[in-house]
């Protein structure tokens, strides 16, 4: 029998803790289905992160391995 895929927020905090260690400022876009403004826009990825030493942007959008787990429209637009 297959293992469960893990749970998006399970991997979240795996990449956050990796980022971490190797010194990467990461921070959580939390956005569900409710009227949240964050002033990011629709779509905008799931981890924003500063890449020291010049501050280069890195966004990651985390997916599981569950069928149907893919990005939608506005995401796709926006990575």
């Amino acid at each position: 029998m297959k293992p469960k895929p893990q749970l998006e927020r399970y991997i979240k905090h795996d990449i956050r803790m990796a980022l971490h260690k190797a010194g990467i400022l990461c921070w959580v876009h939390n956005v569900d289905n409710r009227n949240t403004h964050t002033g990011l826009g629709v779509g905008t990825a799931d981890l924003i992160c500063c890449v020291p030493p010049h501050g280069r942007l890195l966004c990651i959008e985390v997916k599981t391995h569950r069928s149907g787990s893919v990005p939608n429209e506005n995401q796709v637009r926006w990575l």
